[in-house]
């Protein structure tokens, strides 16, 4: 199985501001798991609590919108970095910073770790393109909540999690505004990236690195999202 794994940043970090290096083992060991069992497997990182530290920083400073999404860009690349630290050998190292730079790792062979490849596009849209790239049979997308609900479950108790949703569907709550953390979930271009390959996805708790594994193991997990 062919899987692109979009790690959101703020899974690697605990509530404190510091990176979960227990986490990221896990996330490495879980990797390395699926690649002696033959699976594919590529990982795209975001910018978590770091990147928006900085951003807010910048806006205090009255930096540029351009600067703050370049900023951000770094901050993934970083934090790209310390993954492939915990993945040693297996993983492809620098981190790619360009979509060729990405080709080249791919041909590798190795597990391929990077974060965004340019300002203005998210992490989630680098990992719909490794995805549509590879022919992936699953996008990824590991959250701070365990799937697609009906409105936001950290403000609505009665929020529903959602097993499985169109494309259509999605765009429709996303619109609505009831979704929590709209960017980080998804934007415009993923899911018009994940749309025209109709690329299977699923959003999960990316707090539990297991769900990982369940998914390549055929366990049902999260929201499933149907091209």
């Amino acid at each position: 199985m062919k899987l692109v794994l979009r790690l959101g940043g703020h899974a690697l970090f605990k509530n404190n501001g510091k990176m979960d290096t227990t986490l990221i083992k896990e996330y490495a060991r879980n990797a390395l798991q699926l690649r002696e069992e033959g699976h594919i497997l590529h990982i795209v990182i975001g910018g978590g609590t770091i990147a928006r530290s900085y951003i807010s920083a910048l806006s205090e400073l009255g930096a540029s919108n351009a600067l703050k999404d370049y900023m951000g860009m770094l901050v993934t690349r970083a934090n790209a970095l310390v993954l492939i630290a915990a993945l040693k050998g297996y993983a492809y190292s620098p981190v790619p910073t360009s979509y060729e730079g990405l080709l080249e790792a791919l041909s590798s062979g190795k597990i391929v770790v990077c974060g965004g490849l340019q300002p203005g596009q998210s992490t989630l849209a680098v990992a719909a393109i490794l995805a549509e790239t590879i022919n992936a049979d699953y996008l990824l997308n590991a959250t701070d909540v365990d799937g697609v609900y009906t409105s936001d479950p950290k403000r609505d108790p009665k929020a529903r999690l959602l097993r499985e949703v169109t494309i259509r569907e999605l765009r429709s709550l996303l619109r609505r505004g009831t979704l929590p953390g709209t960017y980080p979930l998804f934007d415009d271009l993923a899911l018009n990236i994940i749309e025209r390959s109709r690329i299977k996805t699923i959003v999960f708790n990316g707090r539990r690195p297991e769900n990982m594994l369940r998914i390549a193991h055929g366990e049902r997990v999260g929201t499933l999202i149907k091209p």
